[in-house]
């Protein structure tokens, strides 16, 4: 294993002309990425980027389209991953670098079978099918996108000057589905996660939503749903004065929505991390299962925020707590 303290300047040779990313997880870790894809082409516009997704994080293709040549689609069957390790084998890649921080079986095969004389990844449970490895930051202290801000370091790049945020770029043809109406300060809220267990509960909401209102009658309140889940936003609306978003599978769509709201509520860190694209103070609901976490929750970066952590289940999380939290919020200077 050549350890990358002695392999510094490396990559930043002429040698790498070709780069396959690896990032075939789920949405948010596609989000949290985008500044370290937008270092890696600011740095080096000479050099060729590509990148494979997988079937959670596909719709995110349109926010990373102008950082790569091209995006290769994981899917998890044996023939499509064959005929997938074959056309990426066909494009002799130079290197390879696994965004992965935690042990990935499907990574682990992806780098085993594809060829390339130089494969990056952080130091973890994997490490031999690497050629070099980065440190791998705290997890209970670190930043999930300054974490992935050491894979810079063997393309000489200081990790300590870089002060990028989240930026989703959205094509200048994508329609607002949500304009506002009146001068009211808007309150957006995402319902659900990609689970249950991220979901804060029919009667919390309503009751959140109700005393919220009574106390902050220059806000209106929009509600964000997965179409699948609609028939919960109009029973919650009905009971509410809330609004009910529109349903998208258009995540720029969606982002375009989410950006209209002054704050916002979620349990959910996808969502969470397009308002943090938009610098929208959000208050977040997670569940961890110890009190410190032993791993950093995945906060909104460089945004304002306020979270509820609970050892239980998110729909444990008293509503009023969360109305002094987002107070908080509110007031917060």
């Amino acid at each position: 294993m050549i350890k990358i303290e002695n392999a510094i300047d490396l990559f930043s040779t002429p040698e790498i002309h070709k780069i396959l990313l690896l990032r075939q997880d789920r949405l948010g870790d596609v989000i949290v990425s985008l500044p370290l894809f937008e270092v890696l082409k600011d740095n080096f516009p000479d050099k060729e980027f590509q990148i494979c997704l997988g079937e959670k994080n596909i719709s995110a293709k349109p926010f990373i389209q102008p950082f790569f040549d091209k995006v290769w689609f994981y899917q998890k069957d044996v023939f499509k991953i064959l005929h997938l390790i074959k056309k990426l084998n066909s494009e002799k890649f130079d290197l390879i670098i696994d965004l992965l921080d935690n042990s990935s079986r499907t990574s682990t095969l992806l780098l085993k079978f594809i060829k390339s004389k130089y494969k990056l990844g952080f130091d973890k449970e994997n490490r031999e099918v690497y050629t070099h490895t980065v440190p791998l930051p705290d997890k209970s202290k670190v930043h999930i996108v300054e974490r992935l801000f050491n894979l810079l370091l063997p393309f000489n790049i200081s990790t300590s000057y870089i002060n990028k945020k989240i930026n989703i770029q959205l094509d200048k043809g994508i329609i607002n589905l949500l304009p506002k109406h009146s001068d009211k300060r808007r309150l957006g809220i995402n319902l659900v996660g990609s689970s249950q267990a991220k979901y804060w509960g029919e009667n919390n909401y309503k009751n959140f939503i109700n005393k919220f209102l009574i106390n902050h009658t220059d806000f209106e309140v929009v509600i964000f749903v997965q179409k699948e889940m609609s028939d919960l936003q109009i029973k919650i609306c009905k009971e509410t004065s809330a609004i009910p978003a529109p349903t998208t599978e258009d995540l720029q769509e969606l982002a375009k929505m989410i950006s209209t709201c002054d704050y916002f509520i979620s349990p959910d860190t996808a969502t969470v991390h397009f308002a943090s694209a938009f610098s929208i103070p959000t208050l977040v609901f997670y569940y961890v299962p110890e009190i410190p976490p032993k791993l950093l929750p995945w906060t909104p970066y460089k945004t304002p925020y306020k979270a509820i952590l609970t050892t239980e289940s998110i729909q444990s999380i008293k509503v009023s707590d969360a109305l002094i939290k987002i107070d908080e919020l509110i007031n917060q200077k």
